[in-house]
Parts: C-alpha cells; structure tokens; sequence
C-alpha cells in the first residue's frame, strides 16, 4: 500500500518514518551517544521506534556485529503458502491453499560476531492437471540455542485426484474431495495456523478456501474464501517496509499468511471466493477464478495461491514465499 493514500497528515508522518528508517538502515546517523543504532547484518535492517527491526526476503545469514550488547531479539517467522488447485476439466472445482504458518516468540543472542541462517520457505508451486500442487516451503531461524520454524501450507484438493494437504495452515476441500486440510501441523502452542474448508460433495461444484493464520478458511456454504491472516505487532511495522507486505481490510497494511480462496463452477453461494477473507484479496491470500487462471499468493507473506473453478483445466495459483522478521534494542 502507497504511503500516499492516506490523509496528508498520515502520509507525512509516514514520509518522515520512511526517510528516517531508510537513511539509518544506510548507515546515516546511526552511531554514537544515545542514538539507536544498527548492531547486526542481514536482510533490510531499519530504525522504528528506537528498535532495529529486520526484514528478510530471502534466505540470508544474521551476524551480530562488535557493538551487539546480548540482546533478547523479538522473531516473526511466516512459511511459504500452498498452491491453489486447478480444476480438472469437465467442469470441476479446486480448492484454495493454505497460508504458511505463523510464529511469534523470543530468543536471547549473546556475543559479537555471532552468525546464523534465516531460511525462507518457497511458496507451493502449481502443476497441470496430471500432478498434484505443492505445499509450501518452511521458514525457521537457525539460532545457536535451537531452531525456530514455521510450516509451509497445504495445497488444495482437486476432484478425482487429489486430498488437501495439512500443513502451517490446511488446503481447502475440492469438489467430490471434501475435506479441508488440518492446519497447525506439527502442533504448536499458540497454534500456528487452522484449517481449510470444506468442499462440496454434490451439486454444484464448490471448493473450500485455504486456511489463514488469523482464521479457517471458508466452507463451500460460506462463500468459500481464504481464512484470515494476521496483521505485524506495532513493533514491527516500520515504514520501509509496508510495501514489501500485504494489505488487509480498511487500508491498513502489514499483513500476512492469508488463505488462498475456493474455486466454484455453477452457482455459488457470493462471488468467488476471495483471499484472506472476504473482501479481499487479503493478507497475501490469492483470489479464487472461474475460466482462466487463479491469483497466485503474494510473494513474502505466506498467502495461499488460489483455486480454479473451470472446465477448461486452468491453473490454480502458487503460494507466496514467506517472510522472517526480527527486531532489538537500538541502544
């Protein structure tokens, strides 16, 4: 979401919190005296709030550098989303993926020159009709007192062939494949994701939408949407990096890990089924479609691809890559 399309007095404040964060990620004003500073490599490292927050797109290395004080470093870790399924001709109904799972929690880092990997999971990649959709990849933080991780989602179901996948968070049921998928597998505590929704078993055909970190995804009776996905804490949410991440209901940004919506074919209960909840597209949540290809997830934030009601076999969509978060005292 642009910085400009809020009010004025929003959108200045958020110029000046985007010039700040950007100049002192560079290097600028960063040193000395009380003034928050920058302590370790890897990703996009901002100032917010007197905190350095990092971003990681891509699978990287975190080491802290000679001015790192022990510090306790607050994580988010979102897995790769599942893919949508394509439908499988003759007129059929794929259900959406699952979002990457979603966890939050804090590790302590202690010495200088301390380095370890942040990996971060693919998002599931669609096939044509003859192979089954991927599940998405897994996110984790390799720190020297354990590893970290969050699950990749599970693809939809796709009639006569293939069942939802668990995963972070489930793939929704298909058409004749009615289930959705378990989410928040492995089990966590808080759990890391929910489940997919159902599909139809007769009828018209109906896919259930993948399920969010915020919320199962929706039954073929509920208008088949992704579940929900979570907005960041306020801790992480520096300017810089809002348009790196999704959007969610009103305008508001830093959202993620949104469910990919069911396909359908005939007549649905509302429209197709949307990302990340109604409304959308959501938290990185792909829209579902009907005759032609499906929205895949937004890269960096786990959404779930969406599926493909059709008769033509089109695609469903691929699952967003995820996306690694942390944040330190800047002084």
């Amino acid at each position: 979401m642009s910085p400009f399309k809020s009010s004025a007095g929003r959108s200045l404040g958020k110029l000046i919190e985007g010039f700040k964060s950007s100049t002192i990620g560079q290097g600028f004003g960063s040193g000395g005296g009380d003034s928050a500073s920058i302590r370790a490599t890897g990703g996009i490292a901002v100032i917010h709030d007197n905190k350095v927050v990092h971003l990681f797109q891509t699978s990287q290395n975190f080491t802290t550098m000679s001015s790192w004080r022990d510090y306790d470093v607050e994580w988010i870790i979102v897995g790769g989303g599942g893919a949508g399924q394509t439908s499988n001709g003759g007129g059929t109904a794929g259900g959406g993926g699952g979002a990457g799972g979603y966890r939050t929690g804090e590790t302590q880092v202690t010495g200088t020159g301390t380095s370890f990997n942040v990996n971060i999971g693919n998002g599931g990649t669609r096939n044509v009709n003859s192979l089954p959709t991927g599940n998405g990849g897994d996110s984790y933080i390799s720190f020297p007192s354990g590893t970290e991780r969050a699950h990749g989602g599970g693809h939809g179901a796709k009639y006569n062939g293939y069942s939802a996948r668990a995963g972070g968070s489930g793939g929704g049921g298909a058409y004749g494949v009615t289930g959705g998928a378990n989410g928040n597998t492995p089990p966590f505590s808080p759990p890391q994701g929910n489940p997919g929704g159902d599909g139809r078993s007769g009828g018209d055909q109906q896919g259930g939408g993948g399920g969010g970190a915020g919320g199962a995804g929706y039954p073929w009776s509920s208008g088949h949407h992704g579940g929900e996905g979570i907005q960041l804490p306020e801790k992480f949410r520096a300017a810089t990096f809002e348009p790196l991440l999704g959007q969610g209901p009103n305008g508001q940004g830093f959202w993620v890990a949104g469910g990919g919506g069911g396909g359908t074919l005939g007549n649905p209960i509302g429209s197709n089924g949307k990302g990340g909840g109604p409304g959308g597209p959501y938290a990185g949540g792909g829209n579902a479609a009907r005759g032609g290809a499906a929205d895949n997830g937004q890269v960096n934030t786990g959404g779930g691809g969406g599926g493909v009601g059709a008769s033509d076999g089109s695609n469903g969509g691929n699952g967003g890559s995820g996306v690694v978060l942390m944040v330190y005292p800047g002084r």
